[in-house]
């Protein structure tokens, strides 16, 4: 629940930040929609990637059937 709470918040930061360097106008646009989306669906897949191998949600070979799997997977077996 914390870190959920925690991601929130930096994710809420983030977009501050990006609001505060890129100005209103691009924030208010299509293009900063589709940046702010990104950033989510980014820091979304992260988060849910490293819980599902910290909760050991899927075996192996179920693993091994996801794109990029073997990407994913050395990547935090690190």
């Amino acid at each position: 629940m914390t870190l959920c709470v925690a991601m929130i918040i930096g994710l809420r930061i983030l977009i501050d930040l990006l609001h505060a360097f890129f100005g209103p106008a691009l924030m208010m646009s299509r293009l900063g929609a589709l940046l702010v989306s990104g950033i989510g669906v980014v820091v979304g897949v992260v988060f849910f990637i490293g819980m599902a191998l910290r909760w050991r949600l899927l075996t192996l070979r179920e693993w091994l059937m996801l794109p990029m799997a073997d990407k994913w997977l050395r990547l935090f077996s690190k």
